[in-house]
Formats: structure tokens, C-alpha cells, sequence
């Protein structure tokens, strides 16, 4: 059996989406082939470790200054391991390094910066990708190719009726809230929603008041929230398309201009509200986005555009379609 390596970050400086969705590529590809040999590489804080740790995961460590593809990652995994990397690192020096890798690789991308003519799987699951034009072998792009592992696939329309008003609100900005939007947009949740339980999910306690407001240490996944969650408000990362894949009304922060742009993407089709920048949070603003998205048209229009956009079997197509393009079986 073949081994697949992923070469991604989860500090600090990276946040936790690049890791969370190779973690959950792995995993279904695991359900596919159980005897997958899975390598993680990369700087990887505690947080990071403790996402990968329930799944028997092996991780090689890396220095953060490292080179994205080290020459020592090679010898350590054999000339037949294949490669997935997934980082905005990602630049000329190290495509040419990846040229030259022995075995299938491919890549995670969200902008489209480069071609990828030498890869055999191109990774792309943002909503507008499909307008991108990509030279590798296989493409996966678009929403459809989402990964979204079991325990999403669980949640997924558990809660088909909106609620006159949401019992429980998630509030989660990323693994790094650069910006330290979380509490005050809990805040703004527990005000707007007043019989709601607010959850602040952060890797240290939020200094809020209000009783309703709960602080929900940073943990391997969101799953078992957001099956209780009537409302998800997200950073501009990966949980925006956890909460869409969900068919669970999301509204959405962003802490850089790429995610500014991917959840203007989202907004436009009606996918999630844009809240706008962190940099620049306004309470009584997002208080009045939030007004108008609990209405029940509104809601069930948006859920009506995440069904389409996401559909049910996404996960389970990105597996096939990997397991296929890097030989792993």
C-alpha cells in the first residue's frame, strides 16, 4: 500500500484550515483504503497535533523556516510516497522542487497562482473555481469536491425547520483570531439572540460578559457543535464551507484579503453573509446583517443555495478522484 504524505503548517501564522482539510482528505481516503500509510509534515503546534492524534496519523516535524519541500523529506518517506501540499508558501523555487518529485503529487490551491502542469491532481474546492484554468493531470474543482468527512456527512440537514429563533449560536474565527473579533461577536450574538446559548470557541477564554455566553475550548473538530448549532458564525476560513456543506445559516468574518474574497464568493450566491473585514468590526452593523438573515425566507433561501452548491456526496467524489490521479491503489 502506498504512502501519501501531506506537507502543511498549523501554527500560529497559518491558522488551522490547511491542516483540517488535508486531515480530512486522509480520512476519506482511509474509508476507501484502510491500510493507507498517512504522513502529516510540517510545523504543527499543539492544537494541530491534537486534531490528527485520534486518527493514528504519523507526523514528521519541520522546522517553520524549513524549506516547503526539504530534500529530507524524500529520504525519510522513499522515492514512492506520494505527496499532497497544501500552503501558501508555495512559490517558484519550491514548484521546481516538486517537478522533480519521484511519485504522484498534488496540491491544494485557492487563488490560482500558478498552473501546476507538472502535478497529477490539482485540489480547488472553493465556489468559483471552476473558472480557473489548471494544467494538471486531474482537477478537482468547485464546491462540489468539498471534503467533508463523516461526521459532517451526519450533520447535514439534521435541522430541516429554522427555529422562530436560534437556540444555539457557534462562534468560531479560526485557530489564530488575529484580530480578537470572537468575544465581541459573541457579544453581539448573545444581544441579538437573547434566549440563544452563545458558543465562543477559542483557545483562551473569551473576556465577555453575559452568562449566555460559553467558552468552548479549541478542539480536534467542530462537528459535534455544529450539530447542535441553528446558527454558525464563522471567520473567513474553512468553517464557512463546514456550516454551507451543513445546510446551517452562516454568516462570516474575514481577517485577510483572500478570505475577503472567497466569502464575497460565498455572499453572491447566496451562501453566506458577508460581514465584512475584522480589522474593521462593527457591532451595530453585523447586528443588522444578522437581523435581516433571520427571517425565514432569507433562511430558507440560503439553504436552498447550499443544497446546490454542496451536494451530499462531495467528500466521497474528492477521494475518488484522488485515489485515482496519485496511484494510491
Amino acid at each position: 500500500m502506498a504512502t501519501l504524505v501531506f506537507r502543511c503548517d498549523a501554527n500560529a501564522e497559518t491558522g488551522l484550515g490547511h491542516l483540517a482539510r488535508c486531515r480530512d482528505l486522509a480520512r476519506l481516503l482511509r474509508r476507501q483504503l484502510p491500510q493507507l500509510r498517512v504522513v502529516f509534515a510540517g510545523d504543527v503546534a499543539e492544537y494541530g497535533h491534537n486534531t490528527l492524534e485520534p486518527h493514528a496519523f504519523e507526523v514528521v516535524a519541520l522546522a517553520r523556516d524549513e524549506l516547503l519541500v526539504p530534500g529530507r523529506l524524500g529520504l525519510e518517506l522513499g522515492p514512492d510516497a506520494r505527496l499532497v501540499v497544501d500552503s501558501y508558501r508555495l512559490d517558484r523555487a519550491a514548484l521546481d522542487a516538486l517537478a522533480s518529485w519521484p511519485a504522484p503529487w498534488g496540491a491544494f490551491d485557492d487563488f490560482a497562482h500558478w498552473d501546476y502542469a507538472a502535478a497529477s491532481l490539482v485540489i480547488n474546492t472553493r465556489v468559483a473555481a471552476s473558472r480557473e484554468r489548471y494544467r494538471a493531470r486531474q482537477m478537482a474543482v468547485g464546491s462540489g469536491y468539498f471534503p467533508a468527512p463523516p461526521e459532517l456527512e451526519q450533520v447535514r440537514g439534521a435541522g430541516s425547520v429554522a427555529p422562530e429563533s436560534p437556540a444555539n449560536v457557534l462562534v468560531f474565527i479560526g485557530g489564530h483570531d488575529q484580530y480578537g473579533v470572537g468575544p465581541q461577536l459573541a457579544q453581539v450574538a448573545a444581544v441579538r439572540f437573547p434566549s440563544a446559548r452563545v458558543w465562543c470557541v477559542q483557545s483562551e477564554p473569551p473576556v465577555v460578559s453575559g452568562a449566555r455566553i460559553e467558552h468552548v475550548p479549541l478542539g480536534p473538530d467542530l462537528s459535534g457543535l455544529l450539530a447542535e448549532a441553528d446558527l454558525v458564525l464563522a471567520g473567513g476560513g474553512r468553517v464557512k464551507y463546514e456550516a454551507a456543506y451543513c445546510l446551517l445559516p452562516c454568516a462570516s468574518l474575514s481577517q485577510t484579503s483572500g478570505q475577503a474574497e472567497d466569502t464575497a464568493e460565498l455572499a453572491e450566491r447566496g451562501l453566506c453573509v458577508d460581514l465584512g473585514a475584522c480589522a474593521s468590526f462593527d457591532a451595530a452593523q453585523v447586528a443588522s446583517q444578522l437581523e435581516e438573515l433571520w427571517q425565514a425566507e432569507a433562511l430558507a433561501t440560503m439553504r436552498a443555495a447550499q443544497a446546490r452548491a454542496f451536494p451530499a456526496d462531495s467528500g466521497a467524489l474528492l477521494a475518488r478522484l484522488a485515489c485515482s490521479a496519485l496511484e494510491l491503489a
